[in-house]
């Protein structure tokens, strides 16, 4: 029902696109690499997904023409950006990074970090970026590539570093393979929104107020605390586990290995 289209930097206006079954968010994608431009296989990158809050913010904040490759040059006419805003030198640091992060947010966009592993991020990396939202527990495009990238190793280490963060699951789809191919990029990550309606703000002040959860197929259709014990119900799965921040867990599952609910 909905997509975040987050090409990388370059913000464009995709309202055109929805109707009353169909949402389109409105963001972009920025890297800010370890050694500048282009990319190497053995450098560590920061992947920051910037969602527009608001349906007629149309300005992208932390704009600079420099760092455009792939297709995106050809739409850098289109992009609106702030006029007194000066345009971001990136530099592979906390500060230039949280930077990006705050001016971002005040601005009104919903922030994710991306894709750890295929980022060569370790914890000295990520446990120093501030002001996200969210971070991707899974991107099922890297996973579908042969990355490890069904994260929720550093989800708990940010947690536990008292990072107050949701997280997503996404595709990133490309859509180099279609739909069939084992390599396909589509359908292995969701993001599942609980909002009132299918419209622009609706689904954003969801996201705002963590009402979502992130998923690679199975679905959670209740959960709650009661009298000191937690509650859930989902679609058929093999096995329901709960992690805590301390070293308890609990795994259910049925002996005759029959989905449980």
């Amino acid at each position: 029902s909905i997509v975040a289209y987050t090409d990388h930097d370059v913000m464009l206006d995709q309202s055109h696109l929805t109707d009353d079954d169909f949402l389109a968010l409105n963001g972009f994608e920025a890297e800010i690499n370890e050694k500048g431009r282009p990319l190497g296989n053995d450098h560590k990158t920061c992947h920051l997904c910037f969602i527009a809050l608001n349906p007629d913010q149309r300005k992208q904040p932390n704009w600079h023409e420099r760092y455009l490759f792939g297709n995106a040059p050809q739409y850098k006419d289109q992009v609106e950006t702030y006029e007194d805003e000066t345009p971001l030198f990136r530099r592979y640091t906390p500060e230039c990074i949280n930077g990006a992060i705050n001016n971002a947010r005040e601005k009104g966009f919903f922030i994710t970090y991306n894709h750890p592993v295929w980022s060569l991020e370790t914890g000295e990396n990520y446990n120093a970026y501030e002001g996200m939202h969210a971070m991707e527990i899974c991107n099922y495009g890297c996973i579908a590539a042969g990355f490890l990238d069904y994260a929720p190793q550093a989800y708990d280490e940010m947690l536990a570093n008292g990072k107050r963060i949701y997280c997503t699951a996404t595709d990133d789809n490309h859509n180099r393979f279609p739909a069939d191919h084992p390599r396909t990029g589509s359908f292995g990550g969701f993001t599942m929104i609980k909002a009132d309606k299918l419209e622009y703000s609706a689904v954003t002040d969801a996201l705002v107020n963590g009402n979502f959860y992130a998923t690679e197929g199975p679905e959670i259709k209740s959960i709650y605390v009661e009298d000191g014990k937690i509650y859930v119900e989902t679609s058929a799965v093999a096995s329901i586990r709960i992690n805590t921040g301390t070293r308890f867990a609990k795994r259910v599952y049925n002996e005759n290995c029959t989905p449980v609910t």
